[in-house]
């Protein structure tokens, strides 16, 4: 969780044997204190996983994604969204599990007792996920037309890993009506610039079946639009920044999986770009750093 403190952000984030600590953000350029603190009701969160996730939910009895223990893995992002409780968090107007929501790939959920879809419980496969990120932003459309249909007054923040970062810059790049609806879009090690490590797992499990997925992540050059790179989707992305606040983080992992030139917009700036010390899957389901420092810098568009 995010607090303002003496004119300062700090982080609260267990860091490598589980022990809370503050640390101190580092923020560049201008004031700290400009960064925005909305207050913000009716607020609704979106989960979106990415490339060979899963959501181990065929028995309908949990909510979230779950792993192989049974537990939601991004609890405890829930847990620092709905207790921080300073009145200088970043994040307000959430009352408890009922405000979040969770993607399924294959538009496949439980259903409640009335008969309509459970977005808490979403039932998917890793092979749903190989299906195109323009597939599944049509399925995230479903999902938010379904939402607001139950809370029409709702505003929508969105929390992505991985290729979920694209899904959900697609949605809003090709449903401009939808952006209003957005408070923000906050992406764990997305490669909003494509990637070109497409033989390491997860991006290469995929590429057997030369699925819709690995071709709109794959793309060697990215330095500026006319670049060539086979992914459609980077391009069609590059400014969706400019009308919703993106808030972007780097696992910065030693592989380098998604490297953290490729995890900013190509044509527009992040309100926050934040560098962790993280692997690519860790950076979203553990809330542990590997105790290295964290930075952060202001309208970011190039790391």
């Amino acid at each position: 969780m995010f607090y303002l403190t003496d004119g300062e952000w700090h982080w609260d984030v267990p860091v490598g044997d589980g022990v809370s600590n503050l640390i101190s953000m580092e923020v560049s350029p201008g004031p700290v204190a400009s960064l925005p603190t909305p207050k913000i009701e009716n607020r609704k969160v979106i989960f979106i996983q990415g490339i060979d996730s899963k959501s181990l939910n065929s028995d309908c009895d949990k909510v979230g994604f779950l792993d192989e223990q049974g537990d939601n893995k991004v609890q405890w992002l829930v847990d620092g969204l709905t207790t921080g409780g300073d009145e200088n968090a970043l994040v307000t107007g959430l009352s408890g599990s009922e405000d979040f929501f969770y993607f399924s790939y294959s538009a496949d959920y439980c259903k409640g007792i009335d008969g309509r879809n459970d977005y808490r419980k979403p039932k998917y496969q890793g092979t749903d996920t190989c299906g195109g990120v323009r597939s599944a932003a049509d399925g995230l459309q479903l999902m938010v037309s379904d939402i607001i249909k139950k809370h029409p007054d709702a505003k929508i923040d969105v929390i992505a890993h991985s290729m979920g970062g694209l899904v959900v810059s697609q949605w809003l790049s090709v449903k401009p009506d939808m952006r209003s609806r957005v408070n923000s879009v906050v992406t764990f090690d997305s490669p909003l610039r494509g990637s070109a490590v497409m033989n390491v797992y997860p991006f290469s499990a995929c590429l057997a079946t030369s699925s819709p997925s690995s071709n709109d992540i794959f793309c060697l050059s990215y330095t500026s639009l006319v670049d060539l790179c086979a992914s459609e989707i980077v391009p069609v992305i590059a400014a969706i920044g400019s009308d919703v606040p993106f808030y972007t983080i780097d696992a910065t992992s030693i592989l380098g999986l998604v490297p953290g030139d490729r995890t900013t917009l190509l044509g527009s700036t992040s309100k926050l770009h934040c560098r962790f010390n993280n692997r690519h899957s860790s950076v979203w389901d553990t809330e542990e750093t590997d105790g290295g420092p964290v930075k952060c810098w202001s309208n970011k568009r190039d790391p």
